[in-house]
């Protein structure tokens, strides 16, 4: 059947599915934070507890203690029955057996209780009765008991210290095992199409330790395997693998062992997959999950408090050697532990209390219609690819613009600079109606002050204009006077050139102001490298120390080698001791034969035989010592030589972190310069204002001149005939300024 392409709108529809596949994942992950800090409450609520407990216990009167008299349990409602829930999980009969102990054990050291019965249960009636109330402690898998923490609110007490075959252990996990002659199982992958048996679905080292293993290696279970059953009972998977009724088994950590020591099988006839060989060193068992913590002792909703403070107690002062302790197989009873670890379990598996999350089915929704979702990623991929592209573009669009502007904006900086230059250059020679250009925002300050001067002079020459001619009518009575103004204008024509000296100063200052900001940018082009260069040294240094770091691991495997070397010589030199310890033997044996033949000498022919055998054998050990002696002179020489070379890399990883130090002065040092050129962009416009200010006075100056010059025309008014030619020297020296 062919497949049909896939609509625009069904893959529309993929993507908001996709989408709300999402918003489940974050929503999966704020329960699970939820659940974690709900354990971390449990957690710190339980230390509390036995805390308190254990101060109680010291302020409890003492055996044997005739100065104080323990004050007698109140009767209330606590004293009666206690029904310890047990999970029966290899028959309820040894349940029974291996728990009533503790009963006993806690009914001695809880007085103030009527009592402690032990009611084995399995999977579904443990539940049950939690949630009818009719036990008041229950002793379970961590598994069950995550879940019913939540769903029940019990309390966790204490922590099982369980003791199998001599080991004290705080931690337990599944094995997955098959019979010997199945060499068609080596790996988890080997288990699809297979027949499988656990003990059940809420057995945390009977299935779901397995499960979670199954589900990395990528195997679905309920999907992947012929066939999936649960026995209730560890004894009855084994038995079930052992007759060949399935091909795998799921069991507990310690069971295989245990029912070997009981006799009812033999070891030697299974093999486990996926053998954790990581975690032999601090687990002695077959294991093929993670360890995760041992069985709770737990309160339930029902128990009174105090009482469950007693019994805490109780269960941590538990011996050893007590007969409670024996019977059940364990050391003894610990603190609360942590659990957050099954929980981990529980979100990855969606179970328990993750269970919610497995209701959309998603896989199977992808499984069914996975040409929809390939065709929806493969778009979506497209259309990720496609405005990565644009936005790239678009980044590099808007770098060239921005850079264009730059240098627009300085080329029209330069060019508006000399444009002024060219507007104002007629004003050295006399030409005071020369404007500077207000199109230019950044040079418009500069132009409107420039315009400002030159409309100061222009009224000055007009002034001086009038002046003159006033002072030709006017200058016939006193000469002298006429001789005064005449200085004066000379003057006046002098500050109006110092004036004019002090703009064309002012312009080669803004000149010089645009050529330190070129300087200053061409600085900073060259930090950015000379950084560019020190990322690079750093970058060189972190390989050489990476070097270095091989180096060394290599180093490790040579001395590694070496011990194994010692341990062959310590070997032959085993072999070489008893072979001279029999040849003495032989040596012996052939001096007596040698008395008792007298002449006749076969048996001591025979004895010699064999000491010469003897002989050789040592010789041929001497030189195995003697090879092994010089395969570690091999292996020390090889040492040495990768010591060298650790050494060389240090030198070049030191020399590689020199030059970046060398690098980071060279930019410091372009820092320096920098700061130089802007304290003198700094100077030069504080220059400018100076120059600003004696414009400003000059201006005052010429200001009070015409006002004295005026007083003086009128003085003179009378004399203008004696001073006419002087008058006319005034009057040519002012048009020589073009005013209009």
């Amino acid at each position: 059947m062919r497949l049909k392409k896939p609509k625009p709108l069904i893959l529309a529809t993929v993507i908001a599915v996709n989408i709300l596949a999402g918003s489940t994942t974050v929503a999966a992950s704020l329960a699970r934070n939820i659940s974690h800090k709900t354990i971390d409450k449990a957690e710190a609520t339980t230390e509390a507890t036995v805390k308190q407990d254990t101060l109680v216990s010291q302020n409890q009167p003492t055996i044997g203690d005739e100065t104080k008299t323990p004050t007698p349990p109140q009767q209330d409602n606590s004293r009666k029955i206690y029904k310890i829930g047990v999970l029966a999980l290899r028959g309820k009969e040894k349940a029974l057996q291996q728990w009533q102990a503790t009963a006993d054990y806690l009914t001695r050291e809880v007085p103030s209780a009527g009592g402690f019965e032990i009611v084995p249960l399995d999977f579904r009636e443990i539940e049950e009765a939690i949630r009818k109330g009719t036990i008041d402690f229950v002793l379970t898998n961590p598994g069950m008991f995550v879940d019913f923490e939540l769903d029940y609110d019990i309390n966790g007490i204490a922590t099982m210290k369980n003791k199998k075959l001599g080991k004290v252990l705080t931690e337990f996990g599944g094995v997955i095992f098959r019979r010997r002659d199945r060499n068609d199982i080596q790996t988890l992958k080997d288990l699809k199409g297979k027949t499988m048996m656990a003990v059940d679905e809420k057995s945390l080292g009977g299935w779901q330790s397995q499960w979670l293993e199954m589900k990395k290696a990528g195997i679905n279970p309920y999907r992947d395997l012929k066939e999936l059953t649960f026995a209730g009972e560890h004894d009855k998977v084994v038995y079930a693998v052992r007759d060949g009724k399935v091909d795998v088994g799921a069991v507990r950590t310690e069971v295989l062992e245990s029912m070997e020591k009981e006799g009812k099988i033999k070891l030697e006839d299974f093999v486990v997959i996926n053998q954790r060989e990581d975690l032999a060193d601090r687990f002695p068992f077959l294991l093929s999950t993670d360890l995760y913590p041992e069985w709770p002792f737990s309160a339930t909703r029902n128990t009174p408090p105090r009482i469950a403070e007693l019994v805490a107690a109780a269960l941590l002062k538990m011996s050893p050697e007590s007969q409670a302790a024996k019977d059940a197989g364990i050391e003894g009873w610990t603190v609360h532990g942590n659990y957050r670890k099954v929980d981990d379990l529980f979100y990855e598996l969606q179970i328990g209390r993750y269970e919610y999350l497995r209701k959309l089915n998603w896989a199977r929704f992808i499984q069914k219609y996975w040409y929809i979702f390939s065709g929806g990623a493969i778009l979506l991929v497209v259309l990720i690819a496609t405005f990565i592209i644009y936005q790239q573009q678009q980044s590099r669009k808007a770098v060239a613009k921005l850079a264009e502007e730059r240098k627009q904006d300085k080329e029209r900086l330069e060019k508006e600079i000399y444009q002024l230059i060219e507007e104002v250059q007629g004003a050295l020679e006399g030409d005071l109606t020369v404007r500077a250009s207000l199109t230019s925002m950044e040079m418009s300050t500069v132009a409107d002050l420039f315009n400002a001067i030159t409309d100061s002079l222009r009224d000055i020459a007009l002034e001086a204009r009038v002046s003159s001619s006033e002072v030709m009518k006017a200058l016939a009575d006193n000469a002298e006077s006429v001789q005064i103004l005449a200085h004066q204008a000379l003057d006046e024509s002098r500050k109006t050139r110092n004036a004019l000296e002090s703009i064309e100063k002012m312009s080669e200052e803004v000149s010089q102001v645009a050529e330190t900001a070129n300087k200053a940018s061409f600085l900073a082009e060259d930090a950015y490298q000379e950084t560019q260069k020190t990322t690079t040294v750093m970058d060189d240094t972190v390989e050489g120390i990476l070097r270095v770091r091989g180096t060394v691991a290599e180093t490790a495997k040579k001395m590694k080698l070496l011990g194994e070397s010692s341990q062959k010589i310590s070997q032959a030199v085993s072999i070489i001791e008893e072979i001279a310890l029999k040849t003495t033997l032989l040596a012996i044996n052939a001096s007596v034969e040698a008395s008792r033949a007298g002449e006749q000498g076969q048996g001591f022919t025979i004895v010699a035989e064999q000491v010469g055998a003897l002989a050789e054998q040592s010789t041929e050990a001497t030189k195995t010592i003697a090879q092994m002696v010089a395969e570690i002179q091999q292996e020390t020489q090889d040492v040495a030589e990768a010591m060298e070379m650790t050494a060389v890399e240090v030198v070049y990883a030191t020399n590689q972190v020199e030059s970046a130090k060398q690098s980071l002065n060279q930019v410091l040092e372009l820092s320096r310069k920098i700061d130089e050129l802007m304290r003198y962009i700094s100077q030069s416009t504080a220059s400018q204002k100076e120059t600003t200010q004696q414009l400003t006075m000059l201006m005052e100056e010429l200001a009070n001149e015409s006002e004295e010059r005026l007083n003086l025309s009128q003085k003179v008014g009378e004399s203008i005939i004696s001073t006419a030619n002087i008058a006319r020297q005034l009057q040519g020296a002012v048009e020589k300024f073009k005013v209009e």
